[in-house]
């Protein structure tokens, strides 16, 4: 059974976490766009060969890889703080839900 208790941390993790999920999502998407910013940069320093084999070196870079690393971290860690705040909010949907039909409102 949940709590008040249990719906006050969940409303306290929401309001704490809201910065860090912020930051979390805003990395993702940046890291996003700088592998696709590398990508192109990389590519225009082949000057021959088919599209896939400069792109395929466009990937296969340093810059590229470290990248991939920063975006592989941010990714995980913005799915877990979402994962996270979902749970919370499902409590506290349920938490409402039960109020409401104990209550007689529904």
């Amino acid at each position: 059974m949940i709590t008040e208790q249990d719906v006050e941390e969940a409303l306290d993790y929401l309001q704490d976490s809201a910065q860090e999920s912020a930051q979390w999502t805003s990395a993702k998407h940046y890291y996003d766009k700088k592998l696709k910013r590398i990508e192109s940069l990389e590519f225009m320093k082949e000057e021959r060969g088919a599209i896939e084999s400069k792109r395929m070196a466009a990937r296969a870079s340093n810059e590229y890889g470290e990248c991939l690393e920063d975006y592989k971290e941010a990714t995980y860690n913005s799915t877990l703080i979402d994962a996270k705040r979902e749970a919370c909010r499902l409590t506290i949907s349920y938490w409402q839900t039960y109020t409401k039909n104990k209550i007689g409102v529904y």
